[in-house]
């Protein structure tokens, strides 16, 4: 893997809380960035104050994320590709947020397509030109709700958890290439979704997704280091051969993962598996 002075890194959903922090931070740590979005003003904001405090190039793609999308970030990104070392996909839309009884068709069929259809194309269309240049790492972003039931939430936990199972079946399919895809839980930030939540009211979200929100958004310290510091991780050579993982940035310990490397590749540890009476203790339930 190149130094970071070297290297291009792309972020999808860029003008995002977590999608911009990472842009900022890899721009000022000397990557150049290519950054993926579908609000032009935004983006162009965005590049403007990367490129303002950094000495690193930002390149914007607007993309309206409608049929013809897969092509045409290919013909924008074709003189880039072979210098392309990272790709995030921070996309994601909580909405709706509501019981599902109370939701609409069409809202569950917008949220599969935003936090699950669109970044698997993507990482796709990534781990292709990766697998072309021989190396690479694709992250993809997971939220509440993909490892338990998150009330109110039905159609993004849904659709995160098909993606956290993405990630562990591409895997296994590119495992023989030096290309790794993981998945990432970042934990609750102070972004646009916490806002949501709050403005949809504990009616709608649920009295503790409220509590938890306006607890993150009011807490002036919040630190990003722990999520900086994991996708700089998955990113360097430090985590060859670990790949197909769900991986939390605030409750694992995946700095000392790389001495633990054959463990990882022989075990479901990481992953989203059933749980099964024989897990717990009972014997009633199974043979």
């Amino acid at each position: 893997m190149k130094s970071h002075e070297n290297r291009i890194g792309v972020i999808a959903g860029a003008t995002g809380f977590l999608g911009s922090l990472l842009a900022k931070h890899y721009a000022s740590s000397g990557s150049d960035v290519i950054l993926i979005g579908k609000d032009e003003s935004k983006l162009n904001n965005l590049k403007r104050e990367v490129e303002m405090n950094t000495k690193s190039k930002a390149t914007i793609l607007n993309l309206d994320f409608k049929s013809n999308y897969i092509s045409e970030l290919s013909t924008k990104i074709e003189l880039s590709a072979e210098h392309i070392d990272f790709f995030i996909s921070t996309i994601g839309t909580q909405h709706p947020i509501s019981p599902v009884l109370l939701s609409e068709e069409n809202d569950w069929s917008e949220s599969i397509r935003t936090n699950l259809i669109l970044p698997v194309n993507l990482a796709k269309f990534f781990t292709d030109i990766f697998l072309k240049n021989g190396h690479g790492s694709v992250i993809l972003t997971s939220g509440g709700g993909a490892t338990n039931a998150r009330t109110n939430f039905s159609a993004y936990a849904s659709a995160k958890a098909g993606l956290v199972r993405f990630v562990e079946t591409f895997a296994a399919e590119i495992a023989e290439f030096n290309v790794r895809i993981n998945a990432i839980s970042p934990g609750i930030m102070p972004s646009k979704m916490m806002e949501e939540i709050v403005e949809n009211s504990a009616l709608v979200a649920g009295k503790n997704e409220v509590a938890k929100a306006l607890r993150v958004l009011e807490n002036s310290l919040w630190d990003p280091t722990q999520i900086l510091s994991l996708c700089d991780f998955l990113v360097s050579e430090k985590s060859k051969g670990i790949t197909g993982k769900l991986i939390s940035a605030e409750w694992d310990n995946w700095a000392a993962w790389p001495e633990h490397v054959d463990e990882l590749r022989a075990s479901d540890l990481y992953t989203l598996r059933r749980i099964t009476g024989r897990d717990r203790g009972q014997t009633w339930g199974d043979s």
